[in-house]
């Protein structure tokens, strides 16, 4: 009898802390909602989580009445959603799961944001590809001035994830873009005012101290762009019309 209390008590403890424990996440909050056609034809957009979550559905992405879960959640040690080599959590995970109540598909993306903490340097939105049980990285916008990311995907079902890649890329192209005419470059490595030292592999004589002025260029559209740098920089390591050359970017320390 006294060992039944004790189950009681815990059993009683979890609900009421609102964790619900499995084998592949732990679920930290969750909403439930049945959303009328009306609502539906005029969008949603809710705000949920300590405001680090925002779900958005514009109007006309579906003709009839649906239900909506939403759940924040973190990850227990050995859960299939662990991230891959080189990238850690940034943010909590969370899903989103909406039905229509008569079978209708989307005829519009989901949008959604979530915040993230300090900077924006070396993190993007995820999603997690249940059939291949791997995290891929989504398009996104980057608002700084919010601190968050905001990104869009076509299903009613995912989970997704603010991911910071813990690897920093040295080596790589770099391009050149007409901005500011200095010695300025783009970095989505390193935090605004960082100086780099930056030399073309292909003549190692040819360095360049630079001052990182500007986020880019985007990992997910350029994977191996290490760098963008300004014209006035980029010709003091080549001729302009290279376009693109191959670079080493590490810290510069006076």
């Amino acid at each position: 009898m006294k060992t039944l209390k004790i189950i009681l008590l815990i059993a009683v403890f979890l609900i009421s802390a609102n964790i619900v424990l499995a084998t592949d996440f732990i679920s930290l909050n969750s909403f439930a909602y049945n959303i009328s056609q009306s609502v539906i034809n005029s969008g949603i957009k809710l705000t949920k989580f300590d405001d680090n979550f925002i779900f958005q559905l514009e109007s006309g992405s579906l003709n009839s009445e649906c239900s909506l879960g939403l759940k924040e959640l973190v990850l227990p040690v050995d859960s299939k959603y662990q991230t891959p080599v080189g990238k850690k959590l940034a943010s909590n995970i969370y899903e989103y799961d909406l039905k229509s109540l008569t079978g209708q598909t989307l005829s519009k993306d989901v949008w959604f944001s979530i915040k993230y903490q300090d900077n924006a340097f070396r993190k993007a939105m995820h999603y997690f590809d249940e059939g291949k049980n791997e995290w891929k990285q989504l398009p996104s916008t980057i608002r700084d001035y919010e601190s968050k990311i905001i990104s869009h995907f076509p299903l009613g079902f995912v989970k997704v994830a603010i991911l910071e890649d813990v690897v920093v890329m040295s080596e790589g192209t770099a391009s050149w873009y007409a901005y500011k005419g200095c010695d300025c470059a783009a970095s989505p490595d390193y935090p605004k005012g960082t100086k780099l030292l930056v030399t073309n592999l292909d003549d190692p004589s040819k360095q360049l101290v630079v001052t990182v002025n500007d986020f880019g260029p985007e990992r997910d559209l350029f994977p191996d762009r290490v760098i963008d740098l300004d014209v006035v920089a980029f010709e003091k390591l080549a001729p302009k019309w290279k376009g693109l050359i191959p670079v080493s970017v590490v810290p510069y320390v006076e």
